[in-house]
């Protein structure tokens, strides 16, 4: 009986993450363990295998209340519907049952829904989590906001210098100065794309 029973609220568990306000709320749930880790560090000594999320999330600060959470949630349905805040592509919600005696999990589907820290150098806040599918978060990682700039600013250069951009055929290599995203310095490289796309025409 003691078997069934378990086997019964598995299943009950299951039904009730596959709702909408069951899902949600499991994800809150993952966030707040992340955000605890501190104080779990503290009470395992120090270990860091002991609780789970990573040493970065625990040095960064924490704002986000439930209420927030939940709050965004609904914000996020208003403007977007049920779609990826950065694909724009439909997201679902889904539990499976997991197998008993099974070597692997279930994989995670690649539009299911997730939740991410939009700037990775940023905590858990209200105006930094959003709501995407799971492959764009896979995808985007743990990327910071500036090193995006630092990327995008490359590719913008290598566009405007189609003879240097290739970093092997000697292309320029400079620091990571955020100053270049200055209007002036985001005009100047508009301005040599500009021409460049000219040129071959």
């Amino acid at each position: 009986m003691a078997y069934r029973d378990k086997e019964h609220a598995r299943e009950q568990n299951i039904r009730y993450l596959n709702t909408e306000s069951g899902f949600i709320l499991s994800k809150w749930h993952d966030i707040k363990k992340r955000i605890r880790k501190k104080e779990k560090m503290k009470k395992d000594n120090g270990d860091y295998k002991k609780s789970p999320g990573s040493k970065k999330i625990a040095k960064l600060e924490h704002t986000l209340t439930k209420e927030e959470f939940f709050a965004a949630w609904e914000e996020h349905k208003i403007k977007y519907g049920w779609n990826c805040y950065y694909t724009g592509k439909p997201m679902k919600i889904g539990r499976k049952l997991a197998v008993k005696g099974a070597k692997r999990r279930h994989s995670t589907p690649p539009d299911l829904l997730s939740i991410d820290r939009f700037d990775s150098d940023i905590g858990y806040t209200k105006q930094n989590i959003v709501f995407c599918r799971w492959d764009a978060n896979d995808e985007k990682g743990a990327i910071t906001i500036n090193m995006c700039k630092t990327i995008y600013r490359k590719h913008l250069e290598r566009i405007a210098r189609p003879d240097r951009r290739l970093y092997e055929e000697g292309g320029s290599v400079t620091s990571m100065d955020y100053g270049l995203w200055q209007k002036d310095n985001i005009r100047r490289i508009q301005k040599q794309i500009r021409s460049a796309l000219n040129e071959k025409e």
